[in-house]
């Protein structure tokens, strides 16, 4: 036992000098909080929610001086409120520290359904490694959410018995931002009609709850604001992996992207829903979560 507490403390302490690590470091350089541009603007949209503002109007400019729009539904600024009532350092902090635990418990959980020993110091030794990676860098650099929303699916699907309704959890990720959606196709495949319609009705009470609390903002998000592709930035961005950006970067002119797109999705769509498939045959989650989640790109 005492060996195990030494181990479990060791872990603990290894997450606590990442975290603080992580919240001092950007761009080259330590300072205590480092910038986060993505949790800037999360902020200054939830501030403006709170103020009665014009969510999806003009930001005041963030930190490093850049004039930058709230792109997600309103039920998002909801729910990130508390990061713009804390002072910048604690908002930072106590988005890297849930940013860590969620995704070591993330690890915890594919090991444990891949029948690997989950062991919490082999979960911190996987939780370092992951930091080289380039996604899980660049959302913590810049306070993203997207590895909270990565908890949200994964937990979703692969805990074995949750206590909660299957399929909860992904319609809240898909509430927060759209994209989560895509993991649809992963209960429809396995035949979960329960999973997909528990994840539907909370994305549309969710929703709901956005037009309940926000309802100005809501009719602008869902009637414009949604449709505007000027707002997310240009997709000749080399970050942008979506097939757009794809053919944006190939020179494709932007007034024949759709044709080439639509063609493209369908090909994207049928590949990853066989991959799913046979990964789901062969008794793979975790194999057809991660092909979900490839062709959700």
């Amino acid at each position: 036992m005492r060996g195990m507490r030494g181990k479990h403390v060791l872990a603990g302490a290894q997450v606590l000098v990442l975290a603080a690590l992580l919240v001092s470091y950007n761009d080259g350089r330590f300072r205590f909080p480092a910038y986060r541009v993505d949790l800037d603007v999360y902020r200054l949209g939830s501030a403006a929610l709170l103020h009665g503002q014009d969510l999806y109007g003009t930001l005041p400019p963030t930190g490093d001086g850049q004039l930058l729009l709230f792109t997600y539904p309103p039920f998002a600024a909801i729910l990130l409120a508390p990061f713009a009532v804390l002072p910048y350092w604690a908002a930072c902090l106590a988005l890297t520290l849930l940013t860590l635990g969620v995704l070591a418990l993330v690890l915890r959980t594919v090991l444990r359904t891949l029948g690997k020993r989950c062991d919490w110091w082999r979960v911190a030794a996987l939780l370092l490694a992951a930091e080289v990676l380039e996604p899980v860098l660049r959302t913590l650099y810049a306070g993203q959410i997207d590895l909270l929303l990565l908890a949200f699916v994964a937990l979703d699907v692969l805990v074995a018995a949750p206590k909660w309704p299957r399929g909860l959890l992904i319609g809240i990720a898909a509430a927060i931002k759209l994209t989560p959606a895509v993991f649809l196709l992963y209960f429809l495949l396995r035949r979960d009609t329960r999973a997909a319609v528990t994840a539907v009705v909370t994305f549309v009470a969710a929703t709901a709850l956005g037009f309940l609390l926000a309802g100005a903002d809501s009719v602008r998000y869902w009637t414009g604001a949604l449709w505007d592709t000027g707002r997310v930035g240009e997709p000749t961005y080399a970050g942008d992996q979506s097939l757009l950006g794809l053919l944006a970067r190939a020179g494709v002119p932007a007034d024949a992207r759709t044709a080439w797109w639509l063609p493209l999705v369908a090909v994207v769509l049928v590949l990853t829903a066989l991959g799913v498939r046979r990964a789901l045959a062969a008794g793979e989650p975790v194999l057809a979560l991660g092909l979900n989640a490839v062709g959700g790109l």
